[in-house]
């Protein structure tokens, strides 16, 4: 769940940071979002329940097994993706485009003077910072 929840809020972060006078999410968005993380990850964890059993060995101690390999399999290739490739990439996504927003775009620098210009990479520090 909680990447899901780190996706979430760095596709907020691209947002406000690409589209900075876009409207902000309001609050019922905000918990409509955290609702269907709490929905996904309750899907993707029910997978288990399905597949494992708890089986009492010779010495009577309850040991949980599954029930196939292949359904073991299909889970590991399946959550690899969805819980760690795809978020991976999103996320990467994102920061690279936030990156590239604030320290590559190009600011019409030619009637400033000076300060003006050292005002605006300090701005680009911070926010940066505020976002690591």
């Amino acid at each position: 769940m909680s990447i899901l929840t780190l996706v979430a809020i760095s596709i907020d972060r691209f947002y406000v940071v690409i589209y900075p006078l876009k409207p902000k999410l309001r609050k019922k968005t905000c918990f409509l979002i955290i609702f269907f993380i709490w929905i996904i990850a309750f899907i993707l964890s029910s997978y288990n329940l399905y597949n494992y059993h708890v089986e009492i060995d010779e010495t009577n101690v309850p040991r949980c097994t599954y029930i196939e390999e292949t359904f073991l399999k299909i889970q590991l290739i399946f959550l690899t993706t969805f819980q760690f490739l795809l978020p991976l990439m999103i996320i990467s996504f994102t920061v690279i485009s936030i990156y590239h927003r604030i320290y590559k775009k190009d600011e019409p620098f030619f009637n400033m003077n000076n300060s003006n210009q050292i005002q605006i990479k300090n701005r680009k520090k911070v926010g940066v910072k505020f976002y690591i």
